[in-house]
Parts: C-alpha cells; sequence; structure tokens
C-alpha cells in the first residue's frame, strides 16, 4: 500500500521510494541485469571512442529505457 507522503512526494518530486517491493532474488536479477546492458553501453562507447552516447554519460547515468523487449529478466 502507497502512504499518503509517498503519493505526495511522487506527486512534487517525481518519485518515491517503494521499500521491500520486491524479494531478494528478484532485486538481485535486476541488479545484475542492469549491470549486463550497462556493460554493452560502455562497450558501444569505447567502439565510438566516447563517453557520451545518446542520454548515457559514462560513469554517472546510463539510459537503458526499452530494453525489457530484448531481456527476459527485465
Amino acid at each position: 500500500m502507497i502512504t499518503q507522503e509517498q503519493a505526495e512526494q511522487y506527486q512534487t518530486q517525481g518519485y518515491c521510494v517503494l521499500e521491500r517491493c520486491l524479494s531478494a532474488e528478484d532485486l538481485g536479477s535486476l541488479r545484475s541485469e542492469c549491470a549486463r546492458l550497462i556493460r554493452e553501453i560502455e562497450a558501444e562507447m569505447d567502439a565510438q571512442g566516447v563517453d557520451v552516447l545518446d542520454l548515457s554519460h559514462r560513469n554517472r547515468w546510463y539510459f537503458i529505457g526499452g530494453r525489457s523487449r530484448e531481456s527476459p529478466v527485465l
């Protein structure tokens, strides 16, 4: 159940934290898959000799949107 405070935070800040809504196993799987996808993006950055690729910025943030279509884990 989402609290009123979480709903308000989402409305004002665009996010809220939902603690313990995933099992430890599921969270571990998601972390591993995200790390794999980040490695793919970094490999493409290396191949192009850049540190910015589309919306991704090396060691700062990575945009991995739309990858759920190609990832069974996601």
